[in-house]
């Protein structure tokens, strides 16, 4: 009997482990895809090949770091809205107040189009909010598969760099606040890359320059 049992359940095990095999291979293929994804984005964004988003982008990165630091996320949501209601609803009165003032009958809500087609319209596409999500979990596990092997020192020399990147972040926090800190980092961003780009020559030549001082002095 127990011959019998082994020899049935070794090829659902095989099977098993195929399948599972092919659903990493899947998972780690689609990871690259959004990583490379990902990384064709950002650089689109910093080296300002659309300078319309560019710009709005790094517009809405400064103004947010300075609201975010004297608000709060929830009281910039709540005074939106605030704005936006009493906005909407100041136009109704007023549509409704000359209507019946010029015709003696009141006007159609000025926002009933879209009233009547918000029934008909959908204002969420499911299967693109699934496929930011998914993009959104690769992101965020590629970020914490890169901290694991930082922090468990997979490669010696990234481990010093990040180390040495994090011990300058530390020493500037205690002298420079974070707004001041978020802003520069938003600016060389949105910067370097344009700069380096237009004199890439020059830059490449000074860098090998001092690296042969650096290596002539040690």
């Amino acid at each position: 009997m127990t011959t019998i049992h082994t020899s049935k359940s070794t090829p659902l095990a095989g099977v098993s482990r195929d399948s599972t095999s092919q659903i990493k291979t899947k998972h780690h293929v689609q990871r690259e895809q959004t990583a490379e994804f990902v990384k064709a984005e950002i650089f689109d964004i910093l080296a300002w090949k659309n300078p319309t988003r560019s710009a709005f982008l790094f517009g809405c990165f400064i103004i947010g770091v300075y609201l975010t630091e004297y608000y709060s996320w929830f009281y910039l949501g709540s005074y939106t809205l605030t704005l936006i209601i009493g906005f909407n609803l100041i136009v109704v009165v007023v549509t409704h107040l000359c209507s019946k003032t010029t015709h003696d009958k009141l006007a159609n809500n000025p926002y009933r189009q879209i009233l009547e087609d918000r029934e008909n319209r959908t204002f969420v596409n499911k299967k693109s909010v699934l496929h930011y999500v998914s993009m959104l979990v690769d992101i965020l596990e590629m970020m914490l598969l890169a901290l694991i092997d930082i922090v468990c020192v997979k490669d010696n020399k990234s481990s010093v760099k990040w180390l040495i990147i994090s011990l300058i972040s530390l020493l500037m926090s205690s002298f420079v606040s974070g707004t001041v800190i978020f802003t520069w980092a938003i600016v060389v961003a949105f910067v370097s890359l344009p700069i380096y780009s237009r004199n890439q020559a020059l830059i490449n030549a000074r860098i090998q320059q001092l690296g042969g001082i650096v290596n002539a002095r040690l």
